[in-house]
């Protein structure tokens, strides 16, 4: 069952009671298309979301950025097949003055939501982030009483996979969800998904 977030194929665009964030359908606006052609096959409606293989390792790479730390801030998201071909991504704008270090949870929190609602049970996850990559393996203590939430909210999405493997990447690894995460920032604006309060 997913935790916090739906995704939506074309057929599937109710709601789901026990979700909090739900899949964005694309909106109908000449501005809003201008920044979204970027990326048409891999958010128009998901269409390999119900193909993907629960029996496959996928990847989650995320990235958040903050210009003036804190500032304006913005988090990405993309996930790949074992192919390392893409089957979603998304972004979201922080619409208040964060750090770069919530920006960074951030991605990692809807990311790993993506794929729990996406039925995936064993992912491995790349960032970019030294800090937070060590702070989930427990190598770095966590002394901001904001970090310290982000990372349990972090720690219980994990839990619910059945494999998860975390490891930090070079940023020329991680160009994708950079770009995401710069995207957010520019349009200010979220996409990818839906949150239901």
């Amino acid at each position: 069952k997913s935790q916090g977030i739906k995704h939506f194929n074309k057929s599937q665009l109710g709601d789901d009671e026990d979700s909090n964030i739900r899949r964005t359908p694309k909106k109908d606006t000449t501005s809003e298309d201008a920044h979204l052609s970027k990326f048409p096959e891999n958010n128009d409606g998901i269409e390999a979301a119900s193909s993907l293989d629960p029996n496959t390792r996928y990847l989650l790479r995320f990235d958040g950025g903050s210009r003036g730390n804190p500032g304006l801030s913005g988090a990405g998201m993309v996930l790949y097949d074992d192919k390392h071909q893409e089957v979603w991504c998304g972004w979201k704008f922080l619409d208040y003055e964060a750090t770069n270090n919530d920006a960074e949870y951030t991605g990692l929190i809807l990311g790993l939501k993506c794929a729990l609602s996406l039925g995936i049970t064993s992912l491995r996850v790349e960032g970019d982030s030294e800090l937070i990559v060590r702070q989930l393996e427990g190598r770095y203590r966590i002394k901001s009483p904001r970090l310290q939430e982000l990372w349990g909210e972090s720690k219980e999405l994990i839990s619910k996979f059945n494999d998860v493997k975390i490891r930090h990447i070079p940023r020329a690894k991680n160009k994708r969800a950079d770009e995401l995460a710069n995207q957010a920032m520019d349009c200010r604006d979220e996409f990818g998904f839906e949150e239901i309060m």
